[in-house]
């Protein structure tokens, strides 16, 4: 048999029983293998405090990071980058090199801000140490908020990729592999924490990238002999692809600030060095990966195998069909492996970023919670997750649309939080500026997109809830909030003079360099004490 995408279930018979088999083995052989691991090995002893089960610090070499790193940005939802190709989204091929380009360029760039922060903020277990550090409780706890609804979307986006896989191929409620994938992972990084979520990253992304070489090798060789068309001006060189440097480039960076599960591989890297030369080694793979994922759509729309009528989604698996809909099973079984491995991996990611972040939050206000309690939180905030994934990926719901919220409000809030990692900006940037300077760039968005579209409603979902990216906002947002930045500062500055309150004043040491003094200080009291016994 074959499967059929012009089927609202494309896969049926055997081939259904087949896949599903598999698929949910793949779920089942990562979490059994990872269990094991961690009861069978070094891994349960390493787990002695609530600090290493989060952050793993210290405890990966060169070769677990570059693979952990590449599975921290890689997901479920890479599949679906291929619906920038589809007509109307007019990405084009230079679009499509920018994607690949701006989706692994976060990872070195997290690594080097990394490297600022480990050395000043030591024993942190989030980036949100760095924000009390730098500016206080009260960016702490916005931080905080915007990195919480930031690993909850990406959870949704995850969930609602998965889900509607399942139920295209296999006409299987969405609910289904999400509970199975949820529960699994929560299963063993109850057991193992963050060290051994990264050994399942590194089985994982082995095994994805096994798995896309095969895909790949095999879709050359469908078209061997193949004679294409005339490409369509959408798939060539197009003014909208030249934008995503603004609709993709900007808010995929500004995001990096705010992705918990990407800032867990600085502290858990064996060093500053180990971590940036990981990060770049998969920044290269993640390239390569997105790029011929996309691609894989390119070919399709191009060769005649999909047109504007197929779902954008699975272009990248229309392109193995023959032109009438029908395509390899084995090729697509192995693509929804592919998908499984990395939504597992993806979740995993989440999981453990979401036991941190609760963590953090709850110390905030000053409730110790043992990890136990933090796992039944983690597991309480994901139930609504899975209902909301589960009809959106019923209703078929563009991924695109949930990407979007997170992308737009991280643009506003970036260069305001991220300036304090410039040194020099310590006694010029204070809380009240980066506050002031984040508000001003929601605002003139939102009053762009009331200039734009006539109503604030229509210029909300059109810069917050759309499948179509403008480059608008994500050029004005950054713009305003640098400008903004600079103005409230001046602001701050002169009325603390005025005044004759104190400038902003953050201490030139670190607190590495704090601990430091206070362990020699320690160290000198106990020679006076002991010097004191002996006369």
């Amino acid at each position: 048999m074959s499967a059929n995408f012009t089927d609202a279930q494309v896969l049926s018979g055997s081939d259904r029983t087949i896949g599903l088999v598999l698929a949910f083995s793949t779920y089942i052989g990562f979490g059994a293998a990872a269990l094991a691991y961690t009861y069978f090995s070094k891994a349960r002893a390493l787990n002695i405090s609530t600090d290493f089960f989060i952050t793993a610090r210290n405890s990966a070499n060169l070769f677990k990071m570059t693979w952990s790193w590449y599975a921290a940005a890689m997901g479920s939802w890479i599949l679906y980058t291929c619906a920038f190709q589809a007509p109307g989204s007019n990405y084009g091929i230079n679009g499509l090199v920018i994607n690949a380009i701006v989706t692994g360029l976060p990872l070195p760039l997290v690594a080097h801000m990394g490297d600022y922060v480990r050395k000043h903020v030591p024993k942190a277990s989030s980036v949100t140490g760095y924000a009390k550090w730098r500016f206080g409780r009260v960016l702490q706890v916005i931080m905080m908020i915007q990195i919480l609804q930031s690993l909850i979307m990406g959870i949704l986006v995850e969930y609602t990729t998965i889900g509607g896989i399942f139920l295209t191929f296999f006409g299987v409620q969405p609910y289904v592999p999400i509970i199975v994938c949820g529960l699994i992972v929560m299963s063993y990084t109850a057991a193992g924490g963050f060290f051994v979520s990264i050994i399942t990253d590194v089985w994982q992304s082995i095994l994805a990238v096994i798995m896309l070489l095969i895909s790949v090798i095999y879709l050359s060789a469908s078209f061997k002999g193949f004679t294409f068309p005339p490409m369509a001006d959408y798939l060539g060189v197009t003014t909208t692809g030249w934008q995503a440097v603004a609709t993709l480039g900007i808010p995929y960076v500004c995001l990096t600030l705010f992705s918990e599960g990407m800032w867990q591989r600085v502290w858990a890297a064996e060093n500053a060095r180990v971590g940036k030369i990981g990060a770049w080694i998969a920044c290269v793979l993640l390239a390569i990966t997105t790029f011929l994922l996309g691609f894989g759509g390119t070919l399709a729309y191009w060769s005649g195998r999909a047109d504007e009528n197929s779902n954008p989604n699975l272009s990248f698996f229309l392109a193995f069909s023959d032109g009438s809909g029908m395509g390899s099973v084995a090729v697509t079984i192995l693509l929804i492996m592919f998908a499984v491995a990395m939504n597992e991996s993806a979740i995993d990611t989440s999981q453990n970023a979401l036991t941190d972040i609760i963590t953090n939050i709850a110390s905030v206000f000053g409730f110790n919670l043992s990890l136990n309690v933090v796992r039944i939180i983690v597991l309480v905030v994901q139930a609504p997750i899975v209902v909301v994934a589960s009809y959106l990926a019923t209703s078929g719901t563009n991924i695109l649309n949930i990407f979007l919220f997170n992308n737009q409000l991280s643009t506003s809030l970036f260069i305001p939080i991220a300036s304090g990692l410039i040194p020099r900006l310590n006694r010029i940037v204070s809380t009240f500026s980066v506050l002031m300077a984040a508000a001003t760039s929601i605002i003139s968005v939102l009053i762009l997109g009331v200039n734009m579209y006539g109503d604030f409603t229509s210029g909300f979902l059109a810069f917050f809830w759309s499948p179509v990216y403008v480059w608008q906002p994500f050029v004005l947002a950054p713009c305003v909030s640098f400008l903004a930045l600079i103005f409230w500062s001046v602001v701050d500055l002169s009325v603390r003079k005025v005044m004759g309150w104190e400038m902003p004043n953050l201490p030139a040491d670190s607190l590495a360099e704090a601990e430091e003094r206070l362990k020699e200080a320690s160290a000198f009291e106990q020679s006076k004490v002991t010097d004191d016994k002996e006369k």
